[in-house]
């Protein structure tokens, strides 16, 4: 990204000017964050720079050709390739899409096995609920068993 911002700079193409951001309606840390090659101007904004600085750019043979027209009206060119470092960059997005799509592979795939957990677990509590009805059952009858017992040694005494 830096060797992009650079080739641009050397075309005359990138002037950190207050005047030049308001002209290409971004901000002064928009134009900083060019120069530096820590971000690559939008293709209408490199159309915009070139319109402002009178230079045609053309890319030729994967190259990217500055030509600055001169008093004669004749053009001078510098070539500079820049295709390589998109190549790179595309690249490396499609690395990191790749990334993503696993991750997300990944994440669908957990939330199935939790889904089919959490189908489990309540299949586990209908259970859990249903034995302790009965166990409820069991006690009241045990309760009433044992108050008839005690209801009937009560009498004898």
């Amino acid at each position: 990204m830096k060797e992009i911002a650079r080739y641009l700079k050397d075309c005359g193409l990138i002037k950190n000017n207050k005047e030049l951001s308001k002209k290409l309606g971004v901000s002064e840390k928009t134009m900083s964050d060019w120069t530096t090659g820590k971000y690559f101007p939008t293709l209408d904004k490199v159309l915009a720079l070139s319109k402002i600085y009178e230079i045609e750019i053309t890319v030729k043979n994967g190259k990217l050709i500055c030509s600055e027209i001169n008093s004669t009206g004749q053009t001078e060119n510098s070539m500079y390739r820049i295709v390589d470092k998109v190549t790179d960059t595309n690249s490396v997005l499609a690395n990191s899409n790749h990334t993503l799509a696993n991750s997300t592979n990944t994440l669908a795939s957990s939330t199935k096995t939790l889904a089919e957990a959490n189908k489990s677990l309540s299949g586990s509590t209908e259970n859990l609920t249903s034995a302790n009805r009965e166990n409820q059952s069991a006690y009241i009858k045990l309760t009433e068993k044992m108050e008839s017992i005690l209801t009937s040694k009560k009498a004898k005494c």
